[in-house]
């Protein structure tokens, strides 16, 4: 019984995102962390890509943090 709770509440960790079992990546991004970031993304009313637009559909195809990181930067100097 206690094997079953304690199964229950890591798999709801996993679910929920509270429990991202193998922390950051290389360039110290959370799949959560992704997922939020193309969401803001793709709801950015005011265009603040500007030019980055190819960079945005290769990070949203490939998720690669390296490339991430690029348009983070580049998105945050554009707000």
């Amino acid at each position: 019984m206690r094997n079953k709770i304690l199964l229950a509440i890591a798999f709801a960790m996993v679910l929920t995102g509270c429990g991202d079992l193998f922390g950051p990546d290389k360039e110290g991004w959370k799949n959560s962390q992704k997922n939020e970031f193309l969401t803001i993304l793709k709801t950015d009313k005011y265009m603040s890509l500007c030019d980055q637009k190819p960079l945005y559909e290769q990070v949203k195809s490939s998720k690669n943090s390296r490339l991430m990181t690029k348009l983070l930067l580049a998105y945050a100097n554009n707000l």
